[in-house]
């Protein structure tokens, strides 16, 4: 009678080592019903209907059955489906591992964890099965992993004066398509320009001035996922100085002194096509915006105009002059001047972006002639 209570027992234990309490099927693709079904009758060691099926999708964690469908798998960003296998096995703990499929990128890993191949059991892993109670079945078909997109930065200048314009250039490469994502600008931690992508535009332009050292970088983001470039470090000369600019008058085509009026510049109309009545800026802080502020001999401020500098016009008028100082900038101010035919003035430039008391800011006295 002994003997055979022991024999049952023993049976029973050998049967009952394939119900394992729980088994965790570990996949990287969009599970069905049917796919279940499938494995059950394929592997009937493996399930039973008593035994627990818990699904975990690689990288996304456990999805439960409904509708005869789980959600959709999606890989996480900049997945790689060799390490994300490494961090789930480190990270959990299984009596019994088996392999049903692994992709070739993931062999090493089944090698170095001593994963067990379900359908080539050897004597002892059956047993080891028999004994589990915790299973976990790796059904891996191979994720193809999108490349992480390489983003190229530059700027023209990395050293420039406060209020100066920089120009970004950013290309993607590493990538087929860009389209239905976006590309964003950011400056010191802050979105500055988000451009909305929606052809196969891999190269981005963007131009802004600075007032302070600025780190700039960009960023793609695709479905969801960020990919950011290098940062750019853009050092800013801030303006220290009580007078931002100096008005130049040595250019003979344009301006002429007399000895009686040492301080006064008179200014002619240039020979060129548009008679262009001009001012020379030469800048010891950069600014590119301006108000032209005209008064008379009294002190009385008689037209304030604002001005932004033409670097194209700026250029064509230093050439027919032959300045090639590039701190020096063309201003053509005949539109206001006009008001004013062959007056006395007084003439200040006042900078937009600069941050300099109004007292420190130089005034010209001036007269336009009609004629050189």
């Amino acid at each position: 009678m002994r003997f055979l209570i022991l024999s049952l027992i023993l049976i029973f234990s050998n049967f009952s080592g394939y119900w394992a309490n729980k088994v965790t099927v570990l996949v990287d693709y969009t599970m069905t019903k049917g796919r279940i079904d499938g494995l059950k009758k394929i592997y009937p060691k493996i399930f039973n209907e008593k035994r627990q099926v818990d699904i975990v999708y690689l990288s996304s964690g456990i999805k439960m059955l409904t509708s005869n469908k789980y959600e959709v798998f999606k890989p996480s960003c900049k997945f790689d489906e060799r390490t994300e296998l490494i961090r789930f096995v480190d990270n959990n703990n299984y009596d019994f591992k088996c392999v049903v499929n692994l992709p070739n990128s993931c062999l090493e890993v089944q090698q170095d964890y001593a994963i067990a191949s379900i359908d080539n059991l050897p004597k002892d892993g059956k047993k080891d099965l028999k004994r589990s109670s915790n299973i976990l079945l790796i059904d891996l078909k191979g994720v193809i992993t999108i490349e992480t997109p390489l983003i190229e930065l530059y700027a023209n200048n990395s050293i420039v004066d406060v209020g100066q314009e920089v120009e970004f250039r950013a290309k993607i490469s590493n990538i087929k398509s860009v389209s239905d994502s976006r590309f964003e600008w950011i400056i010191n931690g802050e979105n500055t320009k988000i451009e909305q992508i929606t052809n196969e535009t891999k190269n981005f332009t963007f131009r802004t001035d600075l007032q302070s050292n600025s780190l700039v970088k960009c960023q793609l983001v695709i479905n969801g996922c960020t990919y950011e470039s290098s940062a750019l470090e853009i050092s800013v000369n801030e303006c220290e100085f009580s007078v931002p600019y100096l008005l130049d008058f040595n250019a003979p085509l344009a301006f002429s002194m007399k000895e009686k009026y040492p301080n006064r510049h008179y200014i002619a109309p240039l020979n060129n096509s548009d008679q262009s009545k001009i001012i020379l800026i030469k800048q010891k802080c950069f600014f590119n915006e301006f108000e032209l502020e005209v008064s008379n001999m009294a002190g009385i401020i008689l037209k304030t105009e604002p001005y932004k500098i033409d670097e194209e016009k700026s250029r064509e008028i230093l050439q027919f002059l032959s300045i090639k100082d590039n701190k020096i900038k063309a201003i053509d101010i005949k539109a206001t001047i006009e008001y004013f035919p062959a007056q006395e003035l007084f003439i200040k430039v006042i900078p937009k972006n600069l941050n300099i008391p109004y007292n420190n800011l130089p005034k010209y006295e001036v007269f336009f002639k009609d004629c050189q």
